[in-house]
């Protein structure tokens, strides 16, 4: 669920070995200020010392993300006129009594 919510709001979750996380922790303890840098494309991370990590995550999320289609209200909105032709077609969507 959390993966899912951070994807609906832009935020990219993605998942690092074991190892590669306390070092980037021991990274941030010696150096709060420290400034990272995700790369959607190569699907790494890396930071000021040049450390680079690779991480895993979800190839359609990646790809939304990529692509500006992460905000799944905006694509929506932005198809309301077949979004609506298609619930009307949806016998669960209409004809309630």
């Amino acid at each position: 669920i959390f993966a899912g919510n951070c994807i609906m709001l832009g935020i990219p979750a993605v998942t690092i070995a074991l190892a590669d996380m306390e070092a980037l922790m021991r990274a941030i303890e010696s150096n709060p200020q420290i400034t990272f840098t995700l790369d959607l494309e190569a699907k790494t991370l890396f930071h000021e010392q040049e450390r680079v990590v690779s991480f895993t995550m979800p190839e359609t999320s990646r790809k939304a993300l990529l692509e500006g289609a992460w905000d799944s209200t905006s694509v929506l909105r932005a198809n309301l006129g077949k979004l609506r032709e298609v619930a009307a077609k949806l016998p669960y969507t209409w004809g309630f009594k």
